[in-house]
């Protein structure tokens, strides 16, 4: 994996969980200690993170120039529709009042607003040999700020104490490499839009 995508993980790992120490950092991301020390040692020196001394552990925290490194993650390609001067694509209009029940077809198949977003990532994942830290790039978490749109297994359990904020049933995890992935199953009409606006960038023809 490369250095790049094991500081975009770390930065979106800290934008999830701030005042994280280094080891919690290493458990919960995959990735090797002494590389977590580095990049921690890195993001210092460029100012996109600062050190909570006071916590023993020291933990770390975005500071404006990370927020600015995580949301430069987020894929910027025009779609054909752009480069040719056309239209954007349009999107379901969803309700604005009430619970939306709306379905959405993927590959013949129609879904709610959660199980879609599963079956997208799911369907990339088949297709394409990728990491965590390139689907946090495609997929990056401030389109589900609250929980996160996808999180490795344990994360995800964490996350869900008290009420499931994620698909985790067996049949439902993602095994990306080593790691298995969970993805957040709390979706609506708002934070929907931008997930279906990457999905459109990558190919996917939703309806």
């Amino acid at each position: 994996m490369k250095t790049i995508d094991n500081q975009s993980m770390v930065l979106a790992y800290i934008a999830k969980n701030p005042d994280s120490d280094a080891k919690k950092i290493s458990a919960e991301t995959g990735i090797f200690s002494l590389n977590v020390y580095k990049i921690l040692k890195g993001l210092l020196e460029s100012k996109q993170i600062s050190i909570n001394e006071k916590k023993s552990p020291p933990g770390y925290n975005l500071i404006n120039k990370g927020v600015k490194a995580i949301q430069s993650t987020i894929p910027t390609k025009k779609t054909p529709q752009e480069e040719k001067g056309e239209p954007e694509d349009t999107f379901p209009a969803f309700k604005t009042k009430g619970r939306d029940t709306s379905k959405l077809k993927f590959l013949g198949k129609e879904y709610f607003k959660g199980p879609l977003v599963l079956a997208v990532i799911e369907h990339y994942c088949q297709v394409n040999k990728t990491t965590l830290a390139k689907l946090k790039e495609l997929f990056p978490d401030e389109m589900q700020p609250r929980y996160g749109t996808i999180q490795l297994l344990n994360t995800a359990k964490k996350l869900s104490e008290g009420k499931p904020r994620f698909f985790l049933k067996p049949e439902q995890l993602i095994k990306v490499g080593d790691a298995k992935i969970a993805v957040c199953n709390q979706w609506t009409s708002t934070n929907l839009i931008p997930f279906l606006k990457v999905a459109k960038k990558l190919g996917y023809n939703i309806k």
